[in-house]
């Protein structure tokens, strides 16, 4: 989920049947969340006008910002 006021990027998991925060990022703190479902992790980066969503394969080598 993608909140633009502030900006921020929290990803959820489902467990029993209920989302879970599983973590949050903003831009300043960097911090990467790491899906255990699809092989991605998710971080927002610094950007003009406005933050970058940042998707990584665990590959380490495909990267793809929104």
């Amino acid at each position: 989920m993608i909140d633009p006021k502030p900006w921020s990027l929290e990803l959820y998991r489902l467990e029993s049947g209920r989302l879970r925060s599983v973590g949050t990022s903003d831009p300043a703190s960097r911090w990467i969340l790491v899906s255990e479902v699809v092989p991605l992790s998710f971080r927002l980066a610094p950007g003009t006008p406005r933050p970058r969503v940042e998707i990584c394969h665990r590959d380490g080598v495909q990267v793809w910002d929104v």
